[in-house]
């Protein structure tokens, strides 16, 4: 079935207007409180995009929330100088995405308290660290409106950028002292970039699914950020799946109709357990 979001501009950068794909359910009225599950989508940082999860906002529009899916900018090649895309450049849009949600929820009819966020590989990464990362925001938009969501799935996510920051444009001094300390520059930030060094007591409750075939984003990812959590006092939930690979929550790539709806039924528990969604009897 064709999903016909509604869309939404919620920033304009350089000439370019990035947009929500908003999927409002069948009984949607302006009033309405509803919870908003903000889907964020992977490829990298370098590809993908936001109709990628049209079929799941239209599944969880029916389960009585608001769902929508965030464009945003693309990382560009190396080498990086100022000015062009890099991982800072998605997380900040990624956080006006949903400090947007969250300024504008009256006429969204969502609670703006009840506002998550859903990511896929790069997109999990950016899911958690709109929740965990600091700095990044845009510094001309309202920074009494948070940018955090209140809750955090995290799909098969990169949370220690530290492993592949070699090969990933990030923002870094270029120019300071020699080629050693240039690296150590690069890993520096990676570090800052990456979720699983900056948990801290007070996130919100997260869930993280992951398949144990995942040959891109290794387990152990979401298993030491999992982890990391609890230890600090967090709500944290794992789930590891035996039998799939990377990507799981998408159609047409490398799992079955029956795993992709198996991960969707765990993200529906989540949200029940949470008080957001009704049970389904």
């Amino acid at each position: 079935m064709a999903v016909h979001p509604l869309r939404v501009v919620y920033k304009k950068r350089n000439g370019i207007e990035l947009e929500l794909l908003v999927v409002r359910p069948p009984d949607w009225d302006a009033s309405d409180r509803m919870p908003a599950l903000v889907w964020i989508h992977g490829g990298g940082w370098r590809g993908g995009h936001p109709e990628m999860f049209l079929p799941h906002a239209e599944y969880f529009s029916r389960r009585g929330a608001v769902a929508i899916s965030v464009a945003y900018r693309l990382i560009e090649p190396e080498p990086v100088i100022d000015g062009e895309v890099t991982v800072e450049t998605c997380l900040e849009d990624c956080k006006s995405a949903i400090r947007y949600i969250r300024e504008h929820a009256g006429e969204l009819g969502i609670d703006p308290r009840r506002i998550a966020a859903i990511g896929d590989s790069a997109g999990g990464h950016l899911a958690t660290s709109t929740a965990m990362v600091a700095d990044c925001d845009n510094p001309h938009e309202d920074e009494s409106i948070s940018s955090a969501p209140d809750a955090v799935v995290n799909l098969n996510g990169v949370t220690d950028l530290t492993i592949c920051f070699p090969n990933i444009p990030i923002r870094y001094d270029q120019g300071a002292g020699d080629e050693a300390q240039r690296y150590l520059n690069r890993y520096q930030q990676a570090r800052c970039l990456s979720p699983v060094f900056q948990v801290r007591a007070g996130l919100p409750p997260m869930l993280h699914l992951h398949g144990l075939l995942d040959r891109t984003v290794e387990p152990h990812q979401s298993i030491r950020l999992h982890e990391a959590l609890l230890a600090s006092g967090n709500h944290s939930e794992l789930v590891l799946y035996p039998d799939t690979k990377h990507a799981f929550i998408l159609y047409d790539y490398t799992a079955t109709d029956a795993e992709i709806e198996r991960a969707i039924l765990d993200i529906d528990q989540f949200f029940i357990r949470l008080g957001w969604l009704d049970v389904v009897y």
